[in-house]
């Protein structure tokens, strides 16, 4: 006696190690699409155009051209020692240092009434 298809009991496909059904002739494409962050900026139309002459027909993105032309972060020290030696300077930033620790510590009382 033939039963029809529709009637007859499927066989399990064959799983993996965790339980997972595995289909034959599964292919599989992993894509990795790494984006950078980006940002709007509003600018005027000169600076626009002064960024585009700079880009000119190159493939850089306006970003590398930025990044190309503009100075790379300093650190304070650095920007000191192009200045040289001012002992006024030295004087003003040591007095704001004083006048920034006194500000910080001060005496709190958590046992007062409030």
């Amino acid at each position: 006696m033939n039963t029809p298809r529709s009637q007859q009991p499927r066989p399990h496909p064959p799983s993996g190690q965790d339980g997972i059904p595995l289909r034959e002739n599964l292919n599989t494409c992993t894509y990795t699409y790494t984006d950078m962050g980006t940002r709007t900026i509003s600018i005027s139309d000169d600076a626009y155009e002064r960024l585009s002459r700079l880009k000119g027909p190159s493939n850089m993105s306006f970003s590398e051209v930025i990044l190309k032309y503009t100075p790379p972060k300093k650190k304070l020290s650095e920007i000191l020692k192009e200045f040289g030696p001012n002992p006024a300077l030295a004087d003003s930033v040591e007095e704001a240092s004083r006048e920034m620790r006194k500000a910080s510590m001060r005496e709190v009382d958590f046992d007062a009434d409030a």
